[in-house]
């Protein structure tokens, strides 16, 4: 009998869709794909590391493929969105700000925004021609939530459900509703990888066909994050 080889794949410390537990790796979108393995019949290996080295090993094969990535030049891309992640405006807690519209209409500002997201994220999305957005970059979602808290940027974008996992942050910071603008990320493949795209694009439109996205979802004890301190 030919054993079928594991397929590899890698993600960034992203809690709650990717992150490392005292036991391996966890979160909505690793449930998600392992998933996906069982119904495709192959056995699914995860680990989170580097973004950077996460995506040159998938296009050196290293790797088979990355959890929710930005469909990008040289890799394929799986059939249907991994993720759709709803990004919010958040800022201070005092912040006289308290809607998106407030932070439009400020002429000037300070914007966080991770260095994965720079070159495909519109953080400009929804202010007029006119205001001037001095961006700061940053490499992870606990330096955002530091220049947050300590007044270095004025606003920065955020999924929701990142901010629930963190003690405190709603003490801190505050969301700005209504949500600002959606991504779409994808199950990303390496060069040559058609075969293995098309059996887990077919899982996963099985597993989409059968509305059950939600209970893996709720599955997955999500862990409390403590405030990030300087």
């Amino acid at each position: 009998m030919v054993t079928k080889p594991a397929l590899s794949f890698c993600a960034d410390e992203s809690p709650p869709y990717s992150y490392r537990t005292a036991d391996g790796v966890d979160g909505w979108t690793v449930a998600l794909l392992r998933e996906i393995g069982n119904l495709s019949g192959d056995e699914i290996r995860i680990s989170v590391e580097n973004w950077k080295r996460c995506v040159a090993t998938v296009k050196s094969g290293l790797y088979d493929g990355a959890l929710d990535a930005l469909p990008r030049d040289g890799f394929l891309t799986s059939a249907q969105p991994s993720n759709r992640i709803g990004y919010s405006l958040v800022t201070r807690r005092d912040a006289p700000e308290n809607s998106r519209a407030d932070m439009l209409a400020r002429p000037t500002l300070r914007m966080g925004v991770l260095n994965v997201y720079m070159d495909v994220f519109d953080y400009r999305h929804g202010f007029p021609a006119a205001t001037h957005i001095d961006v700061v970059r940053v490499p992870s979602t606990v330096d955002l939530l530091q220049l947050l808290e300590y007044g270095r940027v004025d606003a920065a974008h955020l999924a929701p459900e990142m901010l629930d996992l963190y003690a405190g942050a709603h003490d801190k910071l505050k969301i700005l509703p209504p949500a600002a603008a959606t991504l779409d990320m994808y199950l990303l493949y390496g060069p040559g990888k058609e075969t293995m795209k098309a059996r887990l694009d077919a899982a996963m439109a099985t597993l989409e066909a059968s509305g059950r996205r939600a209970q893996i979802y709720r599955a997955v004890k999500l862990p409390t994050l403590p405030w990030p301190e300087r």
